[in-house]
């Protein structure tokens, strides 16, 4: 289902709310929905199949989680906001429609997030300069993401493993490997037909980074002149809700990455900066 922001969250006021999807994301999402009031009809979290061995009650934490099998045999009505990730969103939907349920009673949230959580686009389309970006970045993420560039471009051998080790401290590994493969597949498109202009990404009006860091890089490496964004208006307490995805030196110490592994991306970042 496609709608407008005004027509979505009429949704999110007025049927019964599943979130498909534990992880992160919906963390975000459920997060930003408790920011904005709009919790109240959120009535569980659905995952395709239960794990023991999964982590997702620490993002969505207040929230039963139960299986999409289930969430479906309570609650027959009810509307689901598929919250992950663009690499597990095909097949969620394809899941979501092989059990039947229609079209109009689903929809990646995703897209929403942003306008949820900082109201409308201040700017839209608008052309921005890489370099002014990139400037405006202390996320260690985009580092990462720099590495992965070197690794594919055969520069290095060890940005791949660091990328996803990034990318594990706030998803699975399946996650994580179609993350990375998502990545190469921009690289190669980019590479044989150059920046595809429909792609926007998004920042705040200081020039933060919120949304297409794997674009940004693209962007860096091609020498493009300028980005396609959409600008936010700047709130601090965005960041609040943005816990491991946003990089820190203190983030990658918690999560096992060796003094040499942070002075690399460290020195990255800083050569990202004097681009």
């Amino acid at each position: 289902m496609q709608c407008s922001f005004e027509e979505f969250t009429e949704i999110i006021k007025s049927r019964q709310i599943i979130i498909y999807g534990a992880g992160s994301m919906a963390g975000r999402f459920y997060s930003t929905l408790c920011k904005r009031h709009l919790e109240g009809n959120v009535i569980c979290c659905a995952v395709t199949v239960l794990n023991e061995h999964c982590k997702e009650n620490e993002f969505v934490q207040g929230l039963e989680i139960i299986s999409l099998k289930e969430a479906i045999r309570r609650y027959p009505d009810a509307f689901f906001c598929v919250a992950v990730h663009k690499a597990n969103r095909d097949e969620m939907l394809e899941i979501l429609q092989h059990e039947g349920i229609e079209e109009k009673n689903f929809i990646w949230a995703v897209p929403h997030y942003f306008e949820l959580m900082l109201s409308k686009p201040i700017k839209e389309n608008i052309y921005i300069k890489p370099v002014d970006i990139v400037k405006s970045c202390n996320d260690l993420g985009i580092a990462f993401r720099w590495l992965a560039l070197k690794q594919y471009y055969g520069l290095i051998n060890n940005g791949y493993e660091l990328y996803l080790r990034s990318l594990l401290i706030y998803s699975n590994q399946k996650t994580a490997e179609k993350r990375l493969e998502s990545f190469k597949s921009l690289l190669r498109t980019w590479d044989e037909s150059g920046y595809d202009t429909a792609s926007v990404c998004k920042v705040d009006e200081e020039f933060h980074i919120l949304d297409g860091m794997h674009r940004l890089c693209s962007a860096l490496w091609h020498e493009e002149k300028y980005l396609i964004c959409d600008m936010y208006r700047y709130d601090g307490t965005y960041e609040d809700f943005e816990g491991p995805f946003y990089q820190d030196v203190e983030t990658l110490e918690r999560n096992g990455f060796s003094r040499q592994e942070i002075d690399l991306v460290e020195e990255t970042l800083a050569e990202l900066k004097q681009k």
